[in-house]
């Protein structure tokens, strides 16, 4: 009853679907969603399949209001609304392959890490999540013109090996700092015999958005799961960025010389290094990759 309690406490379930051996995707906004990564293929992956909701999580004992505040709404004088902190939870079915899916894309919790791990757990058990995944973006000092790079966290060295034979760009992760929500979910499932990967798509430390990288995340989930998500338009919006970078860098010699020099990094002459600052191409970045290009 405790646990029942505490679940509905934190989450609401309109429906449990029967899904086959499902998968859980997750993704945070804040810290850990540089580039928009995370954010970007999850949405992605929503505009293909269409998933549908089924529940929701309430974030307000995870949230700190004074850092990310609540939203409301003041009409002629009257406050209409005030819009509570929650996520939508999202299944979808796969017609062709072994796993259905199960999506949440929410503020990464500012508070009470153990108590969301554990909420995330009971919804794991809830719904016979066969395998949890999180996604995170983290700024790279990586060349827009290189192939993707993917890191990964697991929960064995198998399951670590396993999802590297699916794509090339796949590293196994060697890191030392502070960590993200996705450490504690990974570190959950490790607890509870789960299985759990944490993928993060690295981005050019000048860069806004990476649609490439999305491309190598979502291919990655096709091969994992067993369904067919087209990538075109993504690599599409890639060339499209790749063009832009060329022409903001033949206008800016300053520029040009920063990212000459991470595409250098690796030679002793190079003069970037760890106390380079990011520069951001916003003039060029003024219109959103991920949005159609307008007439």
């Amino acid at each position: 009853m405790i646990e029942d309690d505490l679940f509905t406490s934190h989450i609401q379930l309109d429906v449990v679907p029967e899904l086959k051996e499902p998968f859980f995707i997750s993704a945070f906004l804040g810290w850990s969603n540089a580039g928009s990564v995370a954010s970007d293929t999850i949405e992605y992956l929503y505009e293909i399949l269409n998933p549908e909701v089924f529940g929701k999580f309430n974030n307000e004992h995870f949230s700190h209001f004074t850092s990310e505040r609540p939203l409301g709404h003041v009409q002629d004088g009257l406050l209409k609304d005030l819009e509570r902190a929650t996520s939508q939870l999202k299944y979808w079915k796969n017609p062709s392959g072994n796993h259905d899916l199960v999506f949440l894309l929410s503020q990464e919790p500012h508070l009470n890490w153990e108590l969301y791990s554990h909420v995330i757990l009971q919804l794991v058990h809830r719904m016979k999540i066969r395998r949890l995944y999180t996604l995170g973006g983290v700024q790279d000092t990586i060349s827009h013109s290189a192939p993707p790079q993917i890191s990964i966290v697991g929960t064995s060295l198998e399951l670590v090996q396993q999802t590297m034979e699916v794509e090339a760009s796949i590293q196994a992760a060697n890191y030392y700092g502070p960590i993200s929500i996705h450490s504690r979910l990974i570190k959950m499932c490790m607890e509870n015999d789960i299985e759990g990967v944490s993928l993060w798509g690295h981005v050019p430390a000048y860069l806004q958005r990476s649609p490439r990288a999305v491309a190598t995340l979502v291919n990655i989930f096709s091969s994992v799961v067993g369904m067919e998500c087209p990538v075109g338009g993504l690599l599409q919006k890639a060339i499209e960025l790749d063009r832009k970078i060329s022409e903001a860098l033949a206008r800016d010699p300053n520029l040009r010389e920063f990212v000459e020099a991470i595409e250098n990094k690796d030679e002793e002459d190079s003069p970037l290094n760890g106390e380079d600052k990011v520069i951001r191409l916003n003039e060029f970045l003024r219109k959103d990759p991920f949005k159609d290009q307008e007439s």
